[in-house]
């Protein structure tokens, strides 16, 4: 839990700024993140839809353009307080502060799930657990999409904890937070994914250094 704990706290230090210094700047590699708004735009046209750790709102806003309905949750209040903001116009939006491992107060009717540059902060011990809250929180044949990092540069201060997780140390704020990196192989994703998911397909984006990975809910 410490470590859960830790990533919360982390990205509560980067609410300030985070969106201009992070979420700007995926535009600029364009063919990538095109062809991502493209999926998630298709995908989840007319879905109602329930996003997990939502951040300052990137992608809620690409889900908005298309779906009938977006629940954005996220952990930290600070984050949600500014996806508010910038997303104030969008009526089909709505917020809720919620941990990610707990969604016992989320509804059960949605149609589809993402989650953004999330799955590597999650430890390999709660993979199972998470995906299972989340699933059961979404109708039988419902989209579910998954993107991530394909690697992380900063590999040099990784070490790997006793469960095998990868552990990045970062600093915000002049405190230094060791951070959950665990970034899987495609042939991983589908290992886990195959009990409870169909149609499952896999893509990289080198340029973005992203991956994303699609299935449906059996």
């Amino acid at each position: 839990m410490h470590l859960i704990e830790e990533v919360a706290e982390y990205y509560d230090s980067l609410a300030h700024g985070y969106h201009q210094r992070f979420c700007t700047d995926c535009d600029n590699d364009v063919k990538d993140f095109s062809e991502i708004r493209s999926l998630i735009s298709n995908l989840f046209a007319g879905c109602n839809v329930l996003e997990i750790a939502c951040g300052t709102g990137y992608w809620t806003k690409i889900v908005a353009n298309t779906a009938e309905s977006v629940l954005a949750t996220d952990v930290n209040g600070s984050m949600l307080t500014i996806a508010r903001k910038l997303l104030s116009d969008y009526s089909n939006i709505e917020f809720e502060e919620v941990d990610a491992y707990f969604l016992e107060s989320i509804p059960n009717h949605f149609s589809g799930a993402i989650s953004g540059l999330w799955w590597c902060h999650i430890p390999k011990a709660k993979i199972h657990s998470f995906l299972n809250i989340l699933h059961s929180k979404l109708r039988p044949g419902s989209r579910v999409l998954h993107i991530c990092q394909l690697e992380d540069l900063d590999s040099k201060n990784h070490t790997l904890d006793s469960d095998g997780n990868t552990i990045a140390l970062r600093k915000s704020d002049s405190q230094l937070y060791h951070i959950l990196k665990n970034i899987p192989s495609e042939q991983e994703l589908k290992e886990i994914l195959a009990p409870a998911a169909r149609d499952i397909q896999y893509l990289r984006y080198p340029v973005s250094g992203l991956w994303s990975v699609t299935y449906s809910i059996q």
